[in-house]
């Protein structure tokens, strides 16, 4: 087969990278990006893989104000709360006109009705037809999609196409899922997701597993045996910063330094190691962690754009494997450190000030109130208090129920074996035409 990869965020997405090179080793793979993402492409393209520019999205008035109908009116998932942060930590990241811009949009779609669904945004678009899609049998988007004029044009052309939901919190904070494709899940819950915050009908979603778990597959089975040293030579809790909205990093930074004098209290004998928020440009707002005695940051794995080297990533899950705990305000690595011997906490000790974006609604977005708050209220460090009796107990076997829970929703693959299932549900695909 002939595979298309519609791509983005391909250089810190290192798990895609993996599966294409895979994926490349039976079938032909061509990679498509925006102009603007062409450098960030190229600079990690497996060797012998094709990059094709897409060449869809027209500049004609009417398109220009399609795009802008959908932006400020646009439907949003019934999780209101995952999508307003994420729209923040967009916004944030822009500056001067285009962030007055996103602000404008932002409060117009606050004030109009969201009742423009995408599939009726996607009928709505003219595409130039100017991408050169031939030869491929079947094509593969990624949550959020790259290009909604290309997506528009294969559906209408009638092509296979498949959306893999690429993480946990994407059926709650994206917008982008048409009900015309086939998606693609890591488990039943996220099809459920999927179907109860987007709309998108069961019949079209299909559970896969999580590509990003491969990884972890590989220390479990491949490195964990031949770790024989500690990365860190002095006992530690672990926690991963995971807030990428600049207006909430000091507040996070915050909290790292008061779990770290809580630590410092009570328990001694061990060290706070901080892990930065590897996509959050201005890394210049964690220098008040360096200054502290107990703390030691972990930013050893940051290379100049955002991806992450191999070494790296297996340090990561030796790090986790290492440490008496991990905390976090929510992120994937919670979920990761579940395969680990290591129990994993969501810390939540701030108060709703009554903001949309603030520390407490981020902790207790959606899939954190779902798949940890829920499943394991014992792990849920509400509170500083709470959080005093966890570190005080840190090994207390119950604290690891939720690893179990975690390990028996997600199934672990190796790379070939996911690429494989995906390469079976595309096979399929291309014989029926959407």
């Amino acid at each position: 087969m002939t595979l298309g990869f519609i791509v983005t965020f391909f250089d810190f997405r290192n798990d895609v990278r993996r599966v294409i090179r895979e994926l490349d080793y039976e079938h032909e793979v061509i990679l498509f990006c925006r102009q603007r993402d062409i450098d960030r492409v190229q600079n990690h393209i497996p060797d012998g893989v094709e990059i094709r520019v897409i060449k869809e999205e027209g500049s004609r008035l009417k398109d220009r104000l399609t795009r802008m109908r959908y932006r400020i009116t646009r439907a949003i998932p019934k999780s209101t709360q995952n999508f307003y942060l994420m729209e923040a930590f967009k916004n944030g990241r822009l500056r001067g006109l285009p962030s007055q811009k996103a602000k404008a949009f932002y409060h117009l779609h606050r004030t109009l009705p969201n009742n423009y669904t995408y599939d009726a945004y996607l009928n709505d678009i003219e595409p130039l037809g100017g991408t050169d899609i031939s030869r491929i049998n079947a094509f593969v988007c990624f949550s959020e999609i790259a290009d909604d004029a290309l997506l528009a044009r294969l559906l209408g052309e009638g092509h296979a196409v498949l959306t893999y939901v690429y993480s946990w919190d994407h059926p709650c904070k994206h917008t982008r899922f048409s009900t015309r494709s086939q998606n693609l899940v890591w488990n039943t819950g996220l099809a459920d997701d999927l179907c109860e915050l987007q709309g998108v009908p069961r019949k079209n979603i299909t559970v896969l597993g999580a590509s990003q778990f491969c990884y972890i597959y590989e220390y479990l089975n491949e490195y964990k045996q031949n770790v024989t040293t500690k990365i860190f030579d002095f006992p530690y809790i672990y926690m991963g910063c995971a807030i990428g909205i600049e207006s909430l990093v000091p507040q996070e930074v915050d909290i790292a330094v008061e779990l770290a004098d809580l630590i410092l209290q009570i328990s001694p004998q061990f060290k706070l190691v901080v892990r930065p928020y590897p996509p959050l440009g201005n890394w210049s707002l964690y220098d008040r962690l360096y200054a502290h005695s107990a703390i030691e940051v972990d930013d050893d794995f940051r290379n100049s754009d955002m991806s992450v080297n191999q070494k790296a990533i297996i340090d990561k899950f030796v790090k986790l494997d290492q440490a008496e705990g991990f905390f976090h305000l929510g992120t994937t690595l919670g979920l990761e450190c579940c395969f680990t011997s290591t129990p994993s906490f969501l810390l939540d000790v701030r108060e709703d000030d009554g903001e949309i974006v603030n520390i407490f609604n981020f902790v207790h977005q959606y899939q954190n109130d779902k798949y940890l708050v829920k499943v394991s209220p014992e792990n849920h460090a509400k509170g500083w208090e709470k959080t005093e009796n966890i570190l005080s107990n840190i090994e207390n076997i119950q604290y690891l129920k939720l690893n179990k829970k975690v390990q028996d929703q997600n199934p672990l693959f190796t790379f070939a074996a996911f690429a494989k299932l995906l390469a079976d549900e595309l096979q399929g695909l291309s014989k029926v035409k959407i």
